[in-house]
């Protein structure tokens, strides 16, 4: 929609240019993914997007690592660097979706949100990343976890209450939008009729047959683990949240996944 939206919104001139860049700067990819001509504007916005969120997923990375572990700056970076390329050998192929960047770009966020404790850029974040995907819902459990004993109760109660409130006001919005389109495409019926499928995706057993996610998961199960308390509360509450999701999963679930 967004990548839509601004193809649209570009003069004829400005949107033929990006084009030509697209076909002249890649074009074996251009012809790999059998884009259309007449779509080849949003598509080219579309990438443009993604590299963004990886910019922006690194950006987030590397200040949490410099909060949260009080890490070097060229530490931080590097750090940052290998997250960011790390998911692209973690991935399994062929699961990617163009809402799976900004997922991983919006999570860093709003891990380095909570961390802050920045309680007021939380529900305007949470909105735009749970348009984004579902699973963003999870963060209001990170976000009550880290607030126990720090919120007072019935402040906390409170705003959990109105962020539940807004995900689940936003997920109406996208599944009536989605049945006033009609189902005309693979994803109006993915938010409609797959909703835990979409949530629970990356636990299915494919995943574990997948050598570089399971072994992503066993050292990041042994790092943590190894020297638990020491961790900042705000990624022991997040890796709590990756259980809930593990632990709620159908065994049913696609075999092109994420990590």
């Amino acid at each position: 929609i967004v990548s839509n939206g601004v193809a649209a919104a570009l003069p004829d001139a400005a949107r033929e240019g990006l084009e030509r860049a697209t076909r002249a700067t890649i074009p074996d990819l251009v012809r790999l993914q059998r884009v259309p001509d007449h779509l080849l504007g949003s598509w080219s916005i579309a990438l443009l997007l993604q590299l963004a969120c990886y910019l922006g997923l690194m950006i987030y990375v590397r200040a949490s690592l410099l909060l949260l572990y009080e890490a070097r700056p060229v530490v931080a970076t590097a750090g940052a660097v290998i997250v960011a390329l790390g998911v692209q050998i973690l991935w399994t192929p062929g699961a990617r979706f163009l809402y799976d960047p900004p997922t991983l770009m919006f999570g860093a966020m709003l891990t380095h949100a909570i961390a802050k404790e920045r309680t007021w850029e939380l529900l305007p974040l949470l909105v735009v990343a749970s348009l984004n995907k579902e699973t963003a819902a999870v963060y209001v459990l990170v976000f009550a976890l880290c607030g126990r004993g720090r919120i007072p109760r019935g402040t906390l109660a409170r705003t959990v209450a109105l962020q539940v409130a807004v995900l689940v006001a936003t997920r109406l919005i996208v599944v009536l939008v989605a049945d006033l389109d009609g189902p005309t495409s693979r994803h109006d019926n993915f938010i409609r009729d797959y909703w835990d499928v979409n949530i629970y995706r990356f636990a299915h057993a494919s995943f574990w047959m997948h050598g570089p996610n399971l072994a992503a998961v066993l050292v990041a199960t042994v790092l943590l683990l190894r020297k638990w308390s020491a961790h900042p509360l705000v990624i022991r509450a997040s890796w709590a949240g990756v259980v809930v999701l593990f632990l709620a999963t159908r065994p049913t679930g696609p075999s092109d996944l994420e990590l």
